[in-house]
């Protein structure tokens, strides 16, 4: 069905090691037909060999379902299941992780062929160490990359700047087993933010480490998602950081003493209209566009944008931008950026 080399191939389902796996690569995915077998693919394609794939489909109405039974490989093990978003989705593909290590990929995301085994030495090499991450690209739509997420690497600093903001990628994470059952893993009263929780908690047992190598592709799409959702998201980091600040003074946090999320959320100020566009993705995107040349892409992006915010400065002067070359929106994104961090 596929050739030679491809996602089923005989020679990848020999490389199985008997016996339990070393690492679980565990996906939730939900209408991910678009992308979901180059993500497949890539951590098939690995150069460590001893792993299982667990892949949830969290209901797909789409084409998932059939892309997912197409895998002969051995090492692909397929749940079905009713939608239940992505945190209940991610605990109950960790409930059946064999592995020593727990890794974690996004379905429209890629690998690079040596992420795991990287990952895999890393945690070897330290016992003390419960969870790694990587660098990544950010690519676009195509595979274009347009961008990089370059985060903390140095473990004696990652606690601290993990208080400040979350220092991983969350498609890019393997932990130890041991270290998710021991914190009792992601909490579903997540929503969104759930890998910055788990971080959050790891990182009071263990240390914490990031790759200084864009082993990652993160996957950015214009319109990935709505700004509500932006919002929320914001709210849900917000409130892990104050869980952790409650557990480093009082042993336990709000959540653990039986107080609702829902409350807890009620708490926390939403961001300004203006704030929340800034940290968009759609505004991301763009910006992202411009710095990397990929003029016609921002173009395309703003102008949809404009249709929404017609009175909107900022997205005009953005819009000018694309038309200087690339060279030259690049240096005028650079001082914009500049410009602003002076300001604050």
């Amino acid at each position: 069905m596929l050739p030679d080399g491809g996602l089923g191939c005989i020679d990848c389902t020999e490389q199985l090691v008997t016996g339990n796996p070393g690492v679980t690569v565990i996906m939730g995915v939900y209408n991910g037909e678009e992308f979901l077998e180059e993500s497949v693919e890539s951590i098939l394609r690995q150069s460590y060999p001893n792993f299982e794939f667990i892949i949830v489909d969290d209901g797909s109405t789409d084409k998932t379902d059939a892309l997912l039974r197409q895998y002969a490989d051995q090492r692909v093990r397929i749940i079905s299941q009713e939608r239940q978003g992505l945190t209940k989705t991610l605990i109950k593909a960790a409930k059946e992780a064999r592995g020593t290590f727990i890794a974690r990929q996004d379905a429209d995301d890629v690998s690079a062929p040596d992420r795991l085994e990287k990952q895999v030495s890393c945690l070897e090499c330290d016992a003390g160490n419960g969870l790694v991450g990587t660098w990544a690209s950010i690519i676009d739509y195509d595979g274009t990359k347009i961008g990089e997420c370059h985060y903390e690497t140095d473990a004696l600093n990652m606690h601290k700047q993990l208080m400040l903001c979350n220092q991983f990628v969350h498609g890019s994470l393997m932990f130890r087993a041991s270290a998710y059952e021991n914190i009792g893993g992601y909490r579903e009263e997540f929503k969104y933010a759930q890998d910055y929780d788990l971080a959050l908690r790891i990182a009071e047992k263990w240390k914490l480490e990031n790759l200084d190598e864009e082993l990652y592709g993160h996957r950015l799409r214009k319109n990935m998602v709505s700004l509500a959702n932006n919002l929320e998201q914001s709210r849900y980091r917000d409130l892990a950081r104050q869980l952790a600040v409650a557990r480093k003074f009082g042993g336990l946090d709000d959540i653990e003493n039986g107080e609702s999320v829902s409350c807890l959320l009620r708490k926390i100020p939403g961001e300004t209209s203006s704030r929340s566009y800034l940290h968009s993705y759609d505004a991301r995107y763009t910006h992202l566009c411009l710095r990397s040349g990929q003029l016609r892409k921002a173009r395309t992006t703003l102008a949809d944008q404009l249709r929404q915010n017609p009175f909107n400065a900022k997205l005009y002067l953005q819009f000018g931008l694309t038309y200087l070359g690339p060279a030259r929106a690049g240096r005028a994104i650079e001082f914009l950026d500049w410009l602003r961090k002076k300001r604050v």
